[in-house]
């Protein structure tokens, strides 16, 4: 729990409140050594980073306002629970979704510059659009809700209900979704 902890959070708890938590059956040292030997075990390779981190670079790279970044981070987060989706690395989903993002908001295509700091052309993210605008248009009758209704809040830019998730753009690239 503490490398988790001090991985995940900001605030991470102190080594003092796991001894407390454990009702001290484990001494401060006891628990660090404990950490150093994970760590060790691990290689210190502690996991991938998340799409939403290559999302940042791609749109602070992109110059891309704060509308096709929301509805980017919308894109993404539907694919979390597409168990499709789990084939592709989050560097494509990431820039998949941005591109969608684009395309959707504005009919622009993707950069240069974009290819160069995602690493991706538009026709190599082009299926993962396919299924990303697939999963929009089945998103008002899917079971699951959650991610659709956040991103209907205000918080969000209501960015799940924009009249531009129901053009052609998203219909013609859903229709080739295999």
């Amino acid at each position: 729990m503490l490398i988790a902890s001090k991985y995940e959070e900001m605030y991470a708890p102190e080594v003092a409140d796991f001894v407390y938590i454990t009702d001290n059956a484990y001494t401060k040292s006891q628990i660090r050594s404990m950490e150093i030997l994970i760590l060790k075990n691990l290689n210190f390779n502690l996991g991938k980073p998340l799409p939403l981190h290559f999302l940042r670079r791609n749109s602070k790279a992109g110059q891309v306002d704060a509308q096709k970044h929301t509805l980017a981070k919308y894109l993404m987060e539907m694919s979390l629970v597409d168990y499709d989706m789990v084939q592709y690395n989050p560097s494509q989903i990431a820039a998949a979704a941005l591109c969608l993002s684009i395309r959707t908001l504005d009919q622009s295509e993707w950069t240069p510059t974009l290819q160069y700091y995602s690493t991706y052309s538009e026709e190599d993210l082009l299926p993962i659009m396919r299924h990303m605008a697939k999963n929009v248009t089945k998103s008002s009758t899917s079971k699951l809700q959650a991610v659709r209704n956040k991103y209907t809040s205000s918080k969000f830019m209501k960015i799940a209900s924009i009249p531009e998730l129901k053009s052609d753009t998203i219909q013609e690239l859903a229709a080739k979704a295999s």
